[in-house]
């Protein structure tokens, strides 16, 4: 009689775990009970002589699947099914099922709690872990941790009593395991380059696998934005973005993509601010006494951008377009001859990256006047910002080079979501702020709502500006 009810186990086991493998796609009407349909006569048969034991175990792998067909990761279960006591009854009967969940957390917090000061999963607790179509897969852990379950199948049937555990993590297996590209849509050896390989190199630390940063600039960032578009969505390719994306949506007419519609906005990491600094001929001391010089004339001021259509050319631009000073506008092929030739007296006026200007402004040869984004910078603090003039029509002046990341269309959202995490945690780094802020780049952290917002609030101010001043690419 033993020996025949492990041999029923074995012929029964197939069906469970198919079941605890279907289990991962919640039922449109989820229930703790199941009813599960025994193997046939002919097919217990054939599975009589294949074992001789009480418990069965069996580990399944299961490919993930992005919506394009591409193989992400992996999921992994292991189900146990245990034969505790002999039924009457006939062959190919039913079991009633009962489900219940049992839950941990593990991992690294990807979201930073102030309540949670060892920064560890251990010890949170699993939420919203009721059983939904046969499955624990609802399961989630707080600030980022993730879940590990398993799902105990309780059934009563006409061979018996059943236990069946499935043992399941929904978490993207190994990820990383290769390679990560971080394109940036710009030249090597600029503010963005030095961002993205500060995080590159934290982001290989971290993971053990190598963050390589490739540079496609030219042409305003729209080349190296067409190839970001080409990229695999396979969560193993990021690009990181700035300001001079929502330029370049304004100024060129026909790009091979949309910056708003062709990628996953993912976080706005940082902030690079832009300095308007005077040559210390120039009488004004504040940007209000800048502009009442501006309109007395008949002298016109210049000031130099670092080229055309740039984000520090916009923000000028801005200044006038809002205030109807008459400024005249000097390009130069990048922020380090502008500064130069302001330094010499070439132009009355100069608005850069802050690492350019910063130095300069230290040693007394520029007098900076405000920077432009709408919060003043923690390296230079003492500078206001331009909606702190007391111009009324600049109370809201806010032109910010900031930076986010982003993904091709169609990349795994978890691993979007471990790629955010970890880009934040490495952020709050006071290594990693220190390294940044000598580099004139302060932390400005928002979600994908934020990107977005900064992203599209730059496009609407940056066209009536491109109207106005008649901005077009070189």
């Amino acid at each position: 009689m033993y020996c025949k009810m492990s041999k029923l186990v074995i012929a029964i086991f197939p069906v469970l775990l198919l079941i605890g493998c279907e289990s991962k796609t919640p039922s449109t009407n989820p229930s703790s009970a199941e009813e599960l349909r025994l193997i046939t006569e002919e097919q217990e048969k054939k599975l009589l002589d294949q074992a001789e034991r009480v418990e069965a175990k069996e580990v399944v792998t299961q490919p993930i699947k992005n919506d394009k067909g591409i193989v992400v990761g992996t999921v992994s279960s292991q189900t146990t099914v245990v034969f505790l006591k002999a039924g009457g009854g006939s062959r190919g009967g039913r079991f009633s099922v009962n489900t219940s969940c049992s839950s941990s957390c593990s991992g690294i917090p990807t979201v930073l709690d102030p309540s949670n000061p060892n920064n560890t999963c251990s010890g949170q607790t699993p939420i919203g872990c009721e059983p939904s179509g046969g499955s624990c897969s609802t399961c989630t852990c707080p600030n980022g941790c993730t879940p590990s379950y398993t799902t105990t199948k309780t059934g009563f049937g006409n061979f018996g009593i059943f236990i069946a555990m499935d043992r399941d993590n929904p978490v993207i297996a190994g990820y990383p395991n290769r390679p990560i590209r971080i394109l940036v849509p710009f030249t090597a050896a600029g503010t963005a380059d030095t961002l993205a390989r500060v995080l590159g190199q934290k982001l290989t630390e971290a993971w053990g696998q190598q963050v390589v940063v490739e540079n496609r600039g030219g042409a305003g960032g729209t080349i190296g934005m067409d190839a970001a578009k080409r990229m695999p969505p396979d969560g193993y390719s990021f690009v990181l973005i700035s300001n001079s994306q929502a330029v370049s949506h304004v100024i060129y007419p026909k790009l091979t993509y949309d910056i708003t519609k062709d990628f996953i906005p993912i976080d706005l990491i940082a902030s690079s601010p832009m300095i308007i600094a005077a040559h210390p001929r120039v009488a004004a001391k504040n940007i209000g006494e800048l502009l009442a010089q501006a309109k007395r004339g008949p002298v016109k001021l210049s000031y130099g951008s670092c080229g055309v259509g740039t984000a520090h050319h916009f923000a000028m631009e801005m200044l006038k377009f809002q205030t109807q000073a008459v400024i005249v506008h000097i390009p130069y092929r990048g922020c380090g001859p502008a500064v130069v030739d302001t330094i010499a007296g070439q132009a009355d006026l100069v608005v850069a990256s802050s690492p350019s200007v910063l130095p300069h402004v230290r040693q007394g040869e520029l007098r900076a006047l405000a920077v432009t984004n709408g919060r003043r910078t923690p390296s230079a603090s003492e500078i206001p910002t331009i909606a702190e003039s007391g111009v009324a029509a600049l109370k809201a002046f806010d032109v910010d080079n900031w930076y986010g990341f982003m993904a091709p269309l169609g990349a795994p959202k978890d691993i979007v979501a471990r790629f955010d995490g970890e880009v934040r945690r490495i952020m709050a780094v006071p290594e990693v702020l220190q390294r940044l802020a000598g580099a004139g780049i302060d932390a400005r952290l928002g979600g994908p709502a934020e990107l977005m917002a900064a992203l599209e609030a730059d496009i609407r101010q940056f066209k009536q500006v491109a109207d106005f001043a008649n901005i077009k690419p070189e």
